[in-house]
């Protein structure tokens, strides 16, 4: 567990009451709970507590650990914001480093392995978590397909974390920083679970991006500039699409599904 304490300074009006106006005044993932807050991003899983600590007059802010550093990020953005507009002071007992460290040595003593991913890949797809819903809105009256970037355990060698996106049908779509494409074949008839799409298996982004080069734009986003095939061109892809080589699906003892605040990133 990371907790970073939230302290007001001396002559501030300090009350449990103005500090929740506070919090919803800079965070729509804020809610109550009997003793403080919970913060909770649909979009990115960055889950943590605000503790009221009547005695210290104070909050507790509580992070579970091992977690991605985006984690952190993301708290840490939080309490800024609520700096700005309180009067008080943000405190670390250890670092952020500090405690992952300890909670990934703990786990390793007790024959625990998480899947890991680099920093740097970790950081890509929170980014793009965070500004998808903004970017979907914007596209949706295009017909573009603004996708979530799936996490998947890679077993068949020491687990390492795979991102992976749907692309469905050749349908219009962005494509995210991503590692595979997963290829989804629309179904003559539904699945016994009532699904209308198959799996086809997964290929390569890099691979997928090479086979439709003449076919792309690109669309800004507050990520960068990412390609995007546009509805306008799906009969040019469709050919493209349907002639793609892939991979047959993983078994699943090799290929795991996993939630973001699963894996740990290597500082």
């Amino acid at each position: 567990m990371h907790e970073v304490i939230v302290s007001p300074n001396d002559g501030t009006s300090f009350t449990k009451e103005r500090v929740e106006d506070q919090l919803r005044a800079v965070s729509p993932f804020v809610s109550a709970k009997e003793d403080g807050w919970q913060y909770a991003n649909p979009d990115t899983t960055v889950r943590f507590s605000l503790d009221w600590e009547p005695e210290s007059t104070g909050i507790a802010c509580r992070l579970p650990s091992p977690r991605p550093t985006f984690f952190a990020r993301e708290a840490q953005e939080l309490l800024h914001r609520l700096r700005g507009s309180l009067d008080v002071r943000v405190e670390e007992p250890e670092t952020w480093k500090q405690s992952h460290a300890r909670s990934v040595e703990a786990l390793t003593a007790e024959g625990i392995t998480l899947p890991r991913w680099s920093a740097d890949d970790a950081e890509t797809w929170w980014r793009y978590m965070r500004t998808r819903r903004a970017l979907l809105e914007r596209l949706d009256e295009q017909g573009v397909f603004v996708p979530q970037v799936f996490l998947f355990s890679d077993k068949r060698d020491e687990p390492r974390v795979r991102t992976a996106m749907v692309w469905c049908d050749a349908q219009a779509t962005v494509f995210p920083t991503c590692d595979l494409v997963m290829i989804l074949d629309k179904s003559a008839e539904p699945t016994p679970w009532g699904q209308d799409t198959r799996l086809r298996g997964f290929v390569d982004r890099a691979q997928v991006l090479s086979a439709l080069a003449n076919h792309l734009q690109t669309v800004a986003t507050d990520v960068g500039e990412l390609p995007m095939f546009g509805a306008k061109l799906s009969p040019a892809g469709r050919s493209v699409f349907r002639q793609l080589s892939v991979e047959p699906p993983p078994s699943s003892d090799q290929f795991e599904g996993i939630s973001a605040d699963r894996p740990i990133d290597e500082l």
